[in-house]
């Protein structure tokens, strides 16, 4: 889910669409846009949609064709225009994730090289060369958590934050022609199992992080706090070296949120109910 000064938009796959735009004020329905599919500006499996305040542009991650595609929203005509698109299907490897960092240099969460059957996790690309990687893990054994977990850029693209669901574990980045790591939080043990290439839950896990919103100076992330992944959410807040700001309780069951801006005080999320099933909200925030 992102914000501009008008619209909410909500990558969810709808009658071919893979996003949804809704009045942000009102919540009513507007317009839906960017069709699925494998022709030249569609998708196939959006995995993460963005909004770039600078730009005014969206970059939507394609995974199953490995591309990142950016997007206006034309307002009058309630559509979405292509812009351009960056394949990483020519890179040796695969690319789970990528982000925008400025004119042809790219963040990618994935594999490079050869398979040696080792998980890897972060590489730095300029002009579809790798100039920097990252491949260490907090938990060895437990990669694949790391995988899964929520990443937030921030708006300067010069900070990466990291949550993971199970346990609780914050990570942050620094990204500038290297990745470096800055600080690792632990809140709660990751105690899961992982069987069949999947993360499975004991009766000690805790759950963590459902999300992360990075912003220059600081991150919110939604929180569960609790072995029943459908305990209410807080929205929690910390600076870059990973120290708690803020906690706000809710009574809703958070997916995802946005912001317009840091300074805002208004927090608009995507919840989820077994009366309402999946609807949006906001916050106003003193």
């Amino acid at each position: 889910i992102c914000v501009d000064d008008s619209y909410l938009y909500v990558l969810s796959l709808v009658e071919d669409n893979w996003v949804q735009v809704y009045d942000k004020n009102s919540g009513a329905y507007i317009c839906s846009g960017i069709h699925v599919g494998q022709g030249p500006n569609d998708v196939a499996n959006g995995i993460s949609f963005s909004f770039d305040s600078n730009t005014q542009l969206f970059n939507l991650y394609d995974q199953a064709q490995s591309k990142l595609i950016t997007f206006s929203f034309d307002k009058k005509e309630k559509k979405f225009l292509p812009v351009r698109q960056q394949s990483f299907a020519t890179n040796t490897g695969v690319a789970r994730m990528a982000w925008e960092l400025d004119e042809n240099r790219y963040l990618v969460d994935g594999q490079h090289g050869e398979n040696t059957g080792r998980i890897q996790r972060f590489q730095l690309y300029t002009d579809n060369r790798l100039i920097a990687n990252y491949d260490s893990f907090p938990m060895a054994d437990k990669e694949l958590v790391f995988v899964l977990a929520s990443k937030s850029l921030s708006p300067d693209k010069k900070k990466l934050a990291v949550g993971t669901l199970w346990g609780g574990l914050l990570e942050t980045f620094q990204i500038s022609d290297q990745i470096t790591p800055v600080s690792t939080q632990y809140f709660h043990p990751i105690d899961v199992r992982i069987e069949a290439g999947a993360v499975q839950p004991t009766e000690q896990t805790v759950y963590g992080f459902t999300s992360l919103l990075a912003f220059n100076n600081r991150i919110y992330g939604i929180w569960i706090g609790d072995k029943n992944p459908n305990h209410p959410s807080a929205i929690v807040t910390f600076d870059w070296n990973g120290n708690g700001l803020s906690k706000y309780n809710t009574d809703c069951i958070l997916l995802r949120m946005c912001k317009e801006s840091e300074d805002s005080n208004r927090i608009y999320a995507v919840a989820a109910s077994e009366e309402k099933g999946f609807h949006l909200v906001y916050f106003d925030r003193n």
